[in-house]
């Protein structure tokens, strides 16, 4: 049993983003092995964290960084080359609490680029770049896809190259780098291609939170995201404007439900349009879905592997995504999950599932099984444990920073 340092740019708790989802459940995992420190970052003074699950960390440690600084420091990485996000970052106190704990551990994994400059580098003590995706793939794909101007989309032209860059340094200095899928790998591998240390660790799902629902008692179909971001925006967007329109025209009554945090002028933009049914963020997303046909995904930007259609599976509820939606899922189109290549074929797909309950019941079962076979977090996990087996071995042990 080892001792592992896990570093975060965000306190995983409460639990409602993708990232938080995956470092959760690593951390989890993990602990059943070894003996994990978690060392977050916090905006909140005092008093106001969530408890993570019992029985994760022996230690937990926070470093408090008001907004104002990080936006500053933002800021003020506008005219050099360092990425803004990993500027926003920047803690002299983060730094000391890394030299002070570290040494005691056998391991160190720093979850996305955020955290890398506080490890990267270093000799003796094994290191994890717990990456999750290739930044620099969703930024180009912002780019060339032109998604409406925003404050977060100028963010991403600006960050792009500046991304790359550091993305290829920190893959150079870190002993093992994770990754979600398969398409984010081989993205940096064609620009690394001496560098073996990318390995892919796909997400799971919790099959008992997201359990199987009642599907097709209400023309609508469903999106589950977190709405602060612009690639589940843009997605919302294409579906608004290409996809909407042509399902009222066949269903009048048709919905389009949104399920997930929000800012409150994106949940006010998307409650005028006629037809769509704005949510927000719930307690239970089982419950959110209840009754509709499918699930969407119509991702047009972004990068990684979408936890959403995991999810939508998950609850034997039919999932309807573009390509980029299958992005590290290895399930059978047309069987397991329905990939839509256009609009057109979008509303055909959902049409043809809120009316045929035989077919919908049958893409809903058999992409439930195919979580249950090969999206189990212990079953997605199970390689990094070994690969730190290794890394353990031959790392020498706990070392000085």
């Amino acid at each position: 049993m080892a001792d592992i340092l896990v570093l975060t740019p965000r306190y995983p708790y409460p639990i409602h983003s993708g990232e938080k989802i995956r470092i959760h459940h690593m951390c989890r995992v993990l602990s059943q092995e070894h003996n994990v420190t978690l060392l977050s970052f916090t905006d909140k003074l005092g008093a106001g964290l969530d408890d993570p699950e019992p029985g994760i960390y022996e230690h937990v440690e926070t470093v408090f960084l008001p907004k104002w600084k990080s936006w500053l420091q933002a800021f003020m990485a506008i005219p050099t080359g360092t990425p803004i996000q990993v500027a926003y970052y920047q803690s002299s106190k983060f730094r000391d609490a890394v030299e002070r704990l570290a040494p005691n551990h056998d391991l160190v994994m720093a979850h996305l680029i955020r955290t890398a400059p506080y490890v990267s580098g270093w000799d003796g003590t094994p290191t994890i770049l717990e990456m999750t995706d290739a930044l620099s793939l969703n930024y180009e794909r912002v780019r060339s896809e032109g998604t409406k101007w925003s404050l977060k989309s100028l963010v991403y032209l600006l960050e792009v190259d500046r991304v790359r860059r550091f993305e290829h340094q920190s893959v150079r200095q870190f002993d093992l780098v994770s990754l979600v899928s398969t398409t984010d790998r081989d993205y940096l591998q064609r620009e690394l291609p001496e560098k073996q240390n990318l390995t892919v660790y796909p997400n799971g799902v919790d099959t008992d939170e997201f359990r199987p629902v009642k599907t097709g008692s209400v023309p609508a179909v469903a999106f589950v995201g977190n709405m602060r971001t612009a690639q589940n925006q843009d997605a919302c967007n294409y579906f608004v404007e290409n996809v909407l329109p042509r399902l009222r025209e066949a269903l009048p009554c048709f919905q389009f439900r949104i399920i997930g945090a929000s800012p409150g002028s994106v949940a006010a933009q998307y409650r005028s349009v006629e037809g769509v049914d704005f949510v927000g963020r719930v307690d239970s997303i089982a419950d959110a879905v209840e009754g509709v046909c499918a699930g969407v995904c119509p991702m047009r930007v972004g990068a990684g592997l979408q936890n959403k259609v995991l999810e939508y599976m998950a609850m034997e509820l039919p999932a309807v995504v573009t390509p980029m939606g299958l992005e590290g899922i290895e399930a059978v189109p047309g069987k397991q999950i329905i990939v839509s290549d256009n609009a057109a074929d979008m509303a055909a797909d959902i049409l043809r599932l809120c009316k045929d309950d035989e077919y919908r019941a049958f893409v809903g079962r058999q992409g439930r099984q195919f979580v249950e076979n090969h999206h189990q977090w212990e079953r997605t996990l199970a390689p990094l444990l070994k690969d730190i087996d290794q890394l353990l071995a031959r790392g020498g042990g706990k070392t000085t920073v």
